[in-house]
């Protein structure tokens, strides 16, 4: 199936053109934000803060309180977590670091980068019962975040996690990230998720509290342009050096970047019934809390897909690929041709304008210099779809169409 191609060639890239910002529209992205789903994201919520009863452990529960501070229904929730994160196809970790704590984590391992890793985060014990905003909101997030990219295989592995204690001086969270630092975890980024529901003036302010630590500002500049490139209708208020009082500091003192994402907190439009049994699911401004969920994944699908995190930049004629394909659209067979500047085991396949994988094409070993391959648009529908070349150091992704 190789053959020497031809010594001219045209490149075109898939992040040709970006203009000033680091990142262009990718359909993946916009699909993802799309499927986010408000009612899945309030049913969660409504579970979690004693509104429904569900079936934990094969029996009917009403999770009454989570509170870390009296008898509760925390552990239960922590199972109920658990369960649904077992439900998307999600091993599942329990991190127990004491007799009173427990961390939940959902692992995505990924596929091409495996070490490199994201996580999105949120607590999800509290204070009262109920507890709504504070935070069954953020930990909804993150399940709707892992109901999503679960479908999807994605280079980078993430890592859904709940953790416990965080009232109580954020001991769930600083146990995992100090372990982490210790085995010398390789954590790319952190998305940390408190109190994202409450927008009484309706202004859609959404604090970005990042800082100088690790990669947190490039972190921040991902959510920044995800927000404008997919119109989230987030205002976003970027505060660095943020608040140390949730868990993405635990991260920040291991020297990982990290970004919270909260109500304004600071902004002078914080939820009036934070930590009393007044914070309700009623009460949440709906379209602020699906917007922050959609920002946040959307974010976290961004950087788990294409690893932009250290520099988000327009791939360069520089790379160990350069590819291109004629033609371009096609009807019946297109041919890929690419060039390679490294001996290297290559996976090619493809995914469709939602950046589902599709079928493989070929794995082989390719020498350095150009080479041709064969595409049949026979299992392939119209519009737009994505070739992917990857080979253990690099993953390129180039645009073709179908028209027949």
């Amino acid at each position: 199936m190789k053959k020497n191609y031809p010594l001219l060639l045209v490149f075109l890239f898939l992040f040709s053109g970006f203009g000033v910002q680091s990142q262009s529209f990718d359909p993946f992205i916009e699909g993802i934000i799309e499927d986010t789903n408000l009612d899945s994201l309030v049913s969660y919520v409504r579970v979690l803060s004693g509104e429904d009863s569900v079936t934990i452990n094969g029996e009917r529960h009403l999770i009454k309180s989570r509170s870390s501070f009296q008898n509760s229904d925390r552990e239960l929730s922590g199972d109920y977590l658990l369960e649904k994160l077992q439900s998307f196809g999600l091993p599942v970790q329990e991190h127990i670091y004491s007799n009173s704590g427990r961390n939940i984590l959902g692992i995505q391992q990924g596929v091409g980068s495996p070490d490199k890793e994201f996580i999105i985060c949120a607590h999800y014990d509290a204070v009262t019962d109920y507890a709504a905003d504070d935070n069954a909101s953020g930990t909804a997030a993150v399940l709707e975040a892992a109901r999503l990219l679960s479908q999807y295989e994605l280079p980078c592995t993430i890592i859904y996690a709940l953790w416990d204690e965080e009232e109580i001086g954020l001991i769930g969270s600083e146990e995992y990230a100090l372990e982490a630092a210790l085995n010398g975890q390789p954590i790319d980024g952190v998305i940390n998720m408190d109190m994202i529901a409450w927008d009484g003036d309706n202004d859609m302010v959404l604090e970005l509290h990042s800082h100088s630590v690790g990669n947190s500002e490039s972190i921040t500049d991902i959510l920044v342009e995800v927000n404008d490139i997919y119109d989230l209708s987030i205002v976003p208020s970027v505060i660095t050096p943020g608040t140390p009082y949730s868990d993405h500091s635990s991260f920040w003192n291991q020297n990982y970047g990290a970004v919270l994402l909260i109500e304004e907190y600071w902004g002078g439009d914080f939820n009036p019934y934070y930590h009393t049994v007044g914070d309700r699911i009623d009460l949440f401004n709906m379209e602020f809390f699906h917007a922050s969920s959609r920002l946040a994944i959307a974010s976290l699908a961004t950087m788990a897909n294409n690893n932009p995190v250290t520099d988000i930049r327009p791939q360069s004629e520089n790379g160990n690929y350069q590819v291109q394909n004629y033609p371009n659209p096609f009807s019946t067979n297109t041919t890929l041709a690419f060039t390679q500047q490294q001996p290297s085991q290559v996976d090619i396949y493809l995914l469709d304008g939602f950046g589902k994988k599709i079928k493989t094409i070929l794995r082989d070993n390719f020498a350095p210099g150009q080479h041709e391959v064969n595409i049949s648009a026979d299992e392939l529908c119209n519009g737009l779809h994505f070739v992917v070349i990857q080979s253990s150091t690099e993953r390129r992704t180039h645009k073709i169409m179908v028209s027949k």
